[in-house]
């Protein structure tokens, strides 16, 4: 009989690990990373912080020198702001891949406009070196 409990638990656990194993795997093949960058702007718009959505779905409040990553399902969407004159990104989000935004922030007469940009990888880690597992603590 104890040999029958230990058999059942044996194969019990490794049901359960092969499940979570398995709606991990489905998890990341149906998502992608997206990561939004502010990076240092003008004196003019430094102090606006703004929302940033991604479809329906409020992301994040971003200000000055912030860069924050997201996992979000993949598929087409839209970033904007909560800016009446934005310049929002359309984008198609595929599966496993990294994204990076650049979000800015401009002024013009009378009004604020943020603007979404597609970059690069190297090119984020230029704008916000935090990002790299090998950024200098000086």
């Amino acid at each position: 009989m104890k040999l029958f409990k230990t058999v059942f638990i044996t194969l019990l656990s490794a049901v359960t690990l092969f499940s979570f194993n398995a709606v991990a795997e489905l998890q990341t093949k149906d998502t992608a990373t997206l990561t939004v960058i502010r990076g240092a702007e003008s004196t003019k718009t430094r102090s606006t912080n703004f929302n940033v959505y991604l479809g329906s779905e409020s992301l994040a409040r971003f200000k000055v020198n912030t860069a924050k990553t997201f996992t979000v399902a993949a598929g087409e969407t839209v970033i904007y702001s909560n800016f009446y004159k934005d310049k929002p990104l359309k984008i198609e989000l595929q599966p496993g891949k990294n994204y990076y935004i650049l979000a800015t922030m401009k002024k013009g007469v009378n009004k604020l406009t943020s603007v979404y940009e597609l970059i690069t990888e190297d090119y984020a880690l230029s704008v916000a070196p935090e990002l790299s597992d090998t950024a200098s603590s000086i």
